[in-house]
């Protein structure tokens, strides 16, 4: 299983594009859409959000990865505390 943590915060904005590509490769790496392979996805500015549970789809992480807003602080820890 691999957990996939994503900074949605205010400093993240200039490069919001390049990681949301890179973040889709590495799942896209990582998840053939295989039920042995499974992944999750959470995001973190302010406070840490399970944005996607458990799931062995790459489509689906993709998909709600591309539906994140940027905004708010950078609560690293909190989101590391709930994967």
């Amino acid at each position: 299983m691999v957990g996939f943590l994503v900074d949605k915060s205010n400093k993240s904005m200039g490069h919001g594009d390049k990681f949301k590509e890179a973040t889709k490769e590495l799942i896209l790496q990582r998840l053939p859409n295989d039920r042995d392979y499974q992944g999750y996805l959470i995001s973190y500015s302010s406070q840490a959000e399970l944005a996607m549970n458990t799931t062995w789809e790459a489509d689906k992480l993709t998909d709600r990865l591309d539906r994140l807003k940027p905004g708010g602080g950078a609560a690293l820890y909190n989101a590391i505390h709930m994967a």
